[in-house]
């Protein structure tokens, strides 16, 4: 069941999908979890 109010964030080193239903509510993002945390805290703080 989706609820239009939840957003998605996926870290994931080889596979960052997301479904195609949340649209621009969700992002994928591959790759080291590590930096990509550290380079989200660098834009937000």
């Amino acid at each position: 069941r989706e609820n239009s109010s939840y957003s998605l964030i996926r870290l994931n080193m080889d596979e960052a999908v997301v479904p195609e239903s949340f649209g621009e509510r969700a992002i994928g993002i591959g790759g080291d979890m590590a930096k990509a945390i550290t380079d989200i805290r660098g834009l937000v703080l």
